[in-house]
C-alpha cells in the first residue's frame, strides 16, 4: 500500500511518464498534476509536466511549470533547458538564448566534476 503523499506523488509522477513515453500528453497531465499537490516540492514533476504542456502547444502554461522548477531546484539544467524551449516556442528569442546557455555550462560543469571524481578514484 501507498502509505504516504511523496510515495503516492512518486507513483502518479512515474504513471505521468509512462503515459507521455507513448506520447499520451494529455493523459499524463492529471498524473502530473495528482504528483505536485501530493507533494509540490517534486520539481521533476513541474519539468515533466512543462514538457507535456509544451508537447501539447502550451507554452505559455510550460513556461510557469520550468519556472517553478528553477524556484525549486535553481540551475537545475533539464528545467533551464525546457525553459529556453519554451521561450523559444513564444518567440522569445534572446532569453531563450541565455536560458540553453545556462543550460549547457551547468551541464559542462557537471561533466567536468564527474570526469574529475572518476580521475581521482582510478589513481591517474
Amino acid at each position: 500500500a501507498i502509505s504516504n503523499g511523496r510515495d503516492t506523488a512518486q507513483v502518479r509522477m512515474h504513471l505521468g511518464l509512462a503515459l507521455a513515453s507513448y506520447r499520451q500528453y494529455a493523459d499524463a497531465l492529471p498524473h502530473y498534476d495528482l504528483a505536485i499537490s501530493g507533494d509540490p516540492k517534486t520539481y521533476p514533476a513541474y519539468i515533466h509536466r512543462g514538457r507535456a504542456k509544451l508537447k501539447l502547444g502550451n507554452a505559455e502554461a510550460a513556461l510557469v511549470d520550468f519556472n517553478q522548477a528553477l524556484k525549486l531546484r535553481p540551475g537545475n539544467p533539464a528545467a533551464l533547458t525546457g525553459r529556453g524551449n519554451a521561450l523559444l516556442a513564444l518567440d522569445r528569442l534572446p532569453e531563450a538564448g541565455l536560458a540553453i546557455e545556462k543550460a549547457l555550462e551547468r551541464r559542462r560543469s557537471y561533466m567536468e566534476a564527474l570526469v574529475r571524481a572518476d580521475s581521482h578514484h582510478s589513481g591517474s
